[in-house]
C-alpha cells in the first residue's frame, strides 16, 4: 500500500480492516481521491499510521492540513481521546 489507492481499493480497505479508521478528502469535480489517512485507535490515543497524497493536491490545496484538523478535532474533542 505504498502508491495511491483508487475508490475501490480505499473502500475495499474500509470493509477489510476494521479494526482502523480510514479517513479521506475527495476532488469536488471529478470525485478523486487525493488524500487518505490509515489510523489505529488505541484505548487511550489514536495512531496516525499512514498518510498519503497526490502531490499535485498538496501544493495546491494543501489536504493533510485540513484533514488532520479534522481528525484531531474529532479524536480529541468528540471521542475524548488523551492525544493523537
Amino acid at each position: 500500500m505504498y502508491g495511491m489507492l483508487t475508490e475501490e481499493e480505499y473502500i475495499d480497505n474500509i470493509l477489510v480492516h476494521k479494526d482502523r479508521d480510514y479517513w479521506g478528502c475527495f476532488e469536488r469535480e471529478q470525485g478523486k481521491l487525493v488524500v487518505y489517512v490509515i489510523n489505529i485507535i488505541h484505548e487511550l490515543c489514536v495512531e496516525y499510521t499512514f498518510m498519503k497524497t497526490i502531490l499535485e493536491y498538496l501544493k495546491m490545496y494543501n489536504p493533510y492540513y485540513e484533514l488532520t484538523y479534522k481528525m484531531n478535532e474529532y479524536y480529541l474533542f468528540e471521542t475524548g481521546v488523551d492525544f493523537v
